[in-house]
């Protein structure tokens, strides 16, 4: 059983879509019901309370991490959006695991976590990140939020994704 979490969102729900179309077993982590592909099981739980997320986690062999927040009023916003959701949702899997790196964990930032190039340097696994917006700074604070608890997590970096279903 697969945990997503943001599979009401645009990435999310993509990523439920391909799943149920594989026939992979799949949860969605949700604050409230939404329609959601054949297969695809709810759980009710706030990542930024923390509640529900023991019994969303019960059974799951793996959880992909893409829930967060893409626009915000106030610059705190974002790190409430990113950062407390994403180490509530980390320090859950590190009490769930019978031993570390026993749940796969796959947290989904953003390119903003890395920042821009400096000068003709490109960005790359080794480039200290620099992030020059709240956005971005956020993610980068949500990657070593999951990192600190789940030191075998797999993080990506996506770049500006869009297509069908993008509100943005």
């Amino acid at each position: 059983m697969i945990l997503v979490t943001g599979g009401s969102g645009f990435i999310g729900s993509h990523v439920l879509d391909r799943l149920s179309a594989e026939g992979q077993p799949a949860r969605a982590l949700l604050r409230r019901k939404v329609p959601l592909p054949s297969g695809v099981e709810p759980a009710f739980g706030d990542l930024a309370s923390d509640a529900g997320l023991d019994r969303a986690l019960d059974g799951v062999t793996a959880v992909i991490h893409i829930a967060g927040a893409v626009k915000a009023v106030r610059p705190a916003d974002y790190y409430a959006g990113n950062v407390t959701p994403s180490e509530n949702l980390a320090r859950a899997v590190a009490r769930a695991e019978g031993a570390p790196g026993a749940i796969p964990f796959l947290h989904v930032s953003s390119l903003a976590a890395a920042g821009p190039c400096s000068g003709d340097a490109p960005v790359d696994e080794a480039t200290t990140p620099a992030p020059i917006t709240h956005y971005g700074k956020s993610k980068l604070q949500a990657e070593r939020a999951v990192l600190a608890h789940l030191p075998g997590a797999v993080i990506v970096r996506p770049p500006v994704v869009y297509g069908a279903r993008d509100r943005g």
